[in-house]
């Protein structure tokens, strides 16, 4: 039994990152932007969290029942609320100069950045990054199919956030660093007077 959920952890993850990668490879090659960092190796290391993270998120919060497309959407806002709102006040943190060089500076490294760059960071951002993905799941009962799709939705803006080709407010972070923490919903750097009006190339 353990195994098999291990086996079906492993390829939930490997299912949600391929349909992510694949999307962002796609959306890359139609608007001639590269997807690779020419320059760079982004780390394989959150895999590692991301299997040992989702196998006790689907074996110990995940609601096995269907739920109706209200109940749906409602959970997937959420989800996403919950995501933007620790993973904001994470990041401002780790962009204080105590943390900053030893946990956060390495995702940094690049100015101009590409979709795989997303996961160039240290061992420690990757973990903590997967832990909140997975955070709103210990709040929200989610069912399967949404948190495919939360995680899907997610994964993707991760990509696209570190290009200039569709979401921009993650890549303005990258070039001015106090502004813009949030991933994909702004709401937060709204409310924290942390936003900053998006590029428009």
């Amino acid at each position: 039994m353990i195994v098999g959920d291990f086996i079906y952890s492993i390829g939930f993850i490997f299912f949600t990152f391929s349909a992510s990668t694949i999307t962002v490879g796609i959306l890359s090659y139609y608007n001639n932007k590269p997807f690779f960092n020419p320059t760079n190796k982004s780390s394989p290391f959150i895999i590692i969290p991301a299997i040992t993270c989702n196998y006790l998120i689907l074996n110990n919060f995940i609601d096995p029942m269907q739920h109706n497309i209200m109940v749906n959407s409602l959970n997937i806002v959420s989800y996403s609320m919950v995501v933007e709102f620790v993973y904001y006040v994470y990041h401002r943190i780790v962009h204080m100069k105590r943390f900053y060089k030893k946990i956060h500076s390495a995702h940094h490294e690049n100015i101009e950045i590409y979709p795989m760059d997303a996961f160039h960071m240290t061992n420690i951002d990757a973990t903590i990054l997967v832990i909140i993905l997975g955070t709103p799941c210990a709040f929200i009962k989610m069912n399967h199919l949404e948190y495919f799709l939360s995680l899907y939705i997610y994964l993707t803006a991760v990509y696209l956030e570190h290009t200039e080709f569709l979401l921009t407010h993650h890549a303005k972070h990258h070039k001015l660093l106090f502004c813009n923490y949030c991933i994909l919903n702004p709401v937060f750097d709204i409310l924290g007077g942390t936003h900053s009006p998006l590029i428009h190339n």
